[in-house]
């Protein structure tokens, strides 16, 4: 649910935020009492109905909700330090000002606090607006912000999102988003159809990620490119006769946990809370991509003597 009206399309007109991010914006034209803190959680024992539909999933609580009624202050000062749990009506009316001026043009650096603040948006499109048009919009931050733990919290969200709507069109769209050695990213990657590699094996090894013996660490250290090439020979005759790694895996013996998916604190937790499934260490694949690397270990040390 948007709450736009004629008042809050001028405002925005009137900022000069141009689309698509105009449309992508959560604003509303409404007394700032009704403004709820996204930190707090109220239970309540109702004797009246419930909240009214203009309300439905926290909305007042949203972080990056616009209220037009609050005060912004035209200024020339930069917000330096971040701010943790950002949200619009907390900024200083000179930050506002300069968050909306932000908005104006989204590739253009700034403050990672107000990435977070348009974002926080985007992932309550994901899962009750437009999905679409917020996949290529957070991709746009990825690409024009990548840096500190935006972009984990941006990718765990789309992966979370388009598994929970079962949209791998994503996949084909954005194949980056397979990139990433998680178990978020695997389990789309096995829904897809699509595997490890050797370079995903070697990430593994040398990201710790995987069970290492320090006489495979020697050698890989001495010897890289001799590892890495015979790696990828051992990995390419183990999926040729084996058709991968992910693919053989049995889902029904697939361990799932919740994890946090979506950094939107307005959110409730269980919305906020994705089951993943426990792919980077199941015993199955840990055992598989061991043996890869010690059959390699054991190749190269024979080439070496």
């Amino acid at each position: 649910m948007k709450a736009g009206n004629q008042n809050t399309d001028k405002f925005l007109i009137q900022l000069g935020i141009p689309e698509p991010t105009r449309s992508l914006l959560w604003i509303i034209d409404e007394d700032i009492t009704k403004i709820k803190n996204p930190m707090v959680f109220i239970i309540e024992i109702r004797t009246t109905p419930k909240e009214p539909e203009e309300n439905k999933y926290n909305f007042y609580a949203e972080p990056s909700l616009i209220w037009t009624r609050l005060p912004i202050k035209p200024s020339n000062q930069h917000l330096k330090e971040p701010l943790y749990y950002p949200s619009y009506p907390i900024l200083s009316p000179e930050q506002r000002w300069e968050y909306l001026n932000w908005l104006k043009d989204i590739t253009q650096k700034t403050n990672l606090s107000y990435v977070f603040l348009y974002y926080y948006g985007l992932e309550r499109h994901l899962l009750f607006g437009d999905y679409d048009g917020a996949v290529e919009e957070i991709f746009r931050l990825i690409k024009y912000h990548n840096e500190g733990s935006f972009p984990q919290y941006a990718i765990s969200a789309l992966i979370a999102a388009s598994a929970y709507k079962k949209r791998l069109d994503i996949v084909e769209k954005y194949p980056e988003i397979l990139w990433e050695l998680t178990n978020e990213s695997l389990y789309l990657r096995m829904l897809s159809g699509a595997d490890l590699t050797a370079e995903d094996i070697l990430n593994l090894f040398n990201q710790k990620m995987i069970g290492r013996n320090h006489y495979v660490i020697e050698l890989a250290e001495r010897y890289p490119d001799l590892f890495k090439n015979e790696l990828t020979e051992i990995f390419n005759n183990y999926t040729t006769s084996n058709g991968g790694l992910l693919k053989n895996l049995r889902s029904s013996q697939l361990k799932k946990r919740d994890t946090i998916s979506y950094a939107n604190i307005s959110f409730s937790q269980e919305i906020r809370t994705f089951k993943t499934t426990e792919m980077l260490y199941n015993k199955e694949l840990q055992a598989n991509i061991r043996k890869i690397i010690s059959d390699t270990y054991k190749k190269c040390e024979l080439m070496v003597k």
